[in-house]
């Protein structure tokens, strides 16, 4: 589907996600469109993740009450990767049952969607909130190398920030290596895990946790927002997450196809941390210096105080004041 298609698909679902729902006559007229036209751009943003309920030619976005029909959603969407849901009202934790079915030969595409996580864990084993509303799923691949898991969380980063934008034109930057900001506070974090035995790659969860239409405690307000909060009233969470799924899947289709640039690409478009002087931590390590780019293994590279090149390929990293 060429650029301009796609716009025009987009602001068909962005004009019923502001007005709920509406007939095929007053999408016809208002977008000077014939019927027949409009019941295939409908099918076309099924295809791509934007879902659309339509029943006696009327047309209306889903619920999130709908979130445990996804599987029969997903089965609407076009993309590379062969989804298959494993839903929970309530788990422990989604990569620890993500990782257990893996281990078990589930195959790639497997996800793991819980509506709410008891003990979320994020990088580091460091606990976080997880309550209902928000978009918490963990997702089970086998890419061929594990030098593309940076990669795999630079592509899953820039999918979750383009589908932000086209969902509820609400824009959004990406922190090296995991994170997803707006106004500089979190919305979304990524943790992707690698199963190796005898040098070889067995699986990689990517676990995302997002902050859609659930609330936050005060202690996490000052850095960490929801897109509820932003837009105003509850999001349209189903085609949010169906629109990262399917973008996801073509990342992750360049992954494979070894178009590291077109990746790299992707993330630093959205990037908050290239050109920034920030403070890195990793382990017992401190370092100062400006991120000057992200080399074709995802990792950072850092122009160190010291007057050095730093690559990292972990670590917390803070941005600090220009």
């Amino acid at each position: 589907m060429n650029e301009k298609a796609l716009n025009y698909e987009v602001s068909i679902f962005k004009y019923l996600a502001e007005k709920g729902e509406a007939s095929i006559y007053e999408l016809s007229d208002f977008f000077s469109l014939p019927p027949s036209n409009i019941i295939e751009k409908i099918k076309k943003l099924n295809e791509i993740g934007l879902f659309i309920n339509s029943e006696d030619n009327r047309f209306k976005i889903p619920s999130s009450s709908d979130f445990s029909l996804i599987a029969l959603y997903l089965k609407r969407m076009n993309t590379f990767i062969n989804y298959n849901v494993i839903f929970y009202e309530e788990c422990d934790g989604s990569q620890e049952i993500a990782e257990e079915i893996a281990k078990n030969g589930a195959e790639e595409g497997n996800l793991v969607l819980c509506e709410e996580i008891k003990n979320a864990r994020g990088r580091f084993g460091r606990k976080w909130h997880a309550p209902k509303g928000g978009i918490w799923f963990s997702l089970i691949l086998r890419p061929p190398s594990l030098e593309w898991i940076n990669l795999i969380s630079l592509a899953m980063g820039a999918s979750v920030s383009i589908a932000i934008e086209d969902v509820l034109n609400i824009k959004s930057g990406l922190k090296w290596p995991n994170d997803v900001l707006i106004n500089e506070k979190k919305i979304c974090g990524i943790l992707s895990e690698a199963k190796i035995t005898d040098d070889r790659l067995d699986y990689v969860i990517v676990g995302v946790g997002l902050n859609a239409n659930n609330e936050l405690p005060n202690e996490l307000k000052a850095q960490a927002i929801s897109l509820k909060q932003i837009y105003g009233r509850n999001i349209p969470a189903l085609p949010l997450l169906g629109r990262i799924l399917y973008l996801f899947g073509w990342e992750y289709k360049k992954i494979i196809e070894g178009r590291v640039e077109a990746i790299i690409s992707d993330w630093k478009l959205r990037s908050l941390t290239i050109g920034r002087k920030v403070r890195i931590e990793n382990r017992d390590e401190i370092v100062y210096g400006t991120a000057v780019d992200i080399d074709t293994d995802g990792s950072l590279v850092v122009n160190l105080e010291n007057g050095k090149i730093g690559k990292f390929y972990a670590g917390d990293v803070f941005h600090l004041r220009f």
